[in-house]
């Protein structure tokens, strides 16, 4: 039971965490918001990988680390969002902004997750 405790806990605060950036960033045509959240949410995520590979199990608790995967950063990141802004994006038929905005948050993602994992792998080895 604590472990879905842990999730809802977690994924409500991604989620608040998604919606303050988006009000902070989304002033534009492109959704400039939805991909820093794919971006950051991607680096977090490389690091956090990089942290349960490389440092002992006992630092975290399986509930500490389902909160922080599956709770924060599954409700933070949005690629579901990322799919309805590009959907829409090309119905209304702007077809280099959907593409701008497919390739930045897809190539940007992956390579905030290399850059996250590898930062942080060479930090604790």
């Amino acid at each position: 039971m604590l472990v879905y405790i842990a999730v809802a806990l977690g994924g409500g605060a991604g989620a608040v965490f998604r919606l303050a950036l988006l009000e902070i960033l989304d002033h534009e045509k492109i959704p400039y918001g939805t991909i820093a959240v794919n971006i950051i949410g991607s680096f977090i995520i490389g690091i956090v990988a990089a942290i349960f590979l490389f440092m002992p199990t006992h630092i975290l608790s399986s509930n500490s680390r389902i909160f922080i995967t599956s709770g924060l950063l599954g409700g933070f990141t949005t690629f579901s969002a990322f799919s309805l802004d590009s959907m829409k994006l090309i119905q209304n038929g702007d077809m280099s902004l959907a593409a701008f905005y497919i390739l930045a948050s897809v190539i940007g993602s992956i390579i905030a997750v290399f850059i996250g994992y590898s930062i942080t792998k060479y930090i604790i080895i």
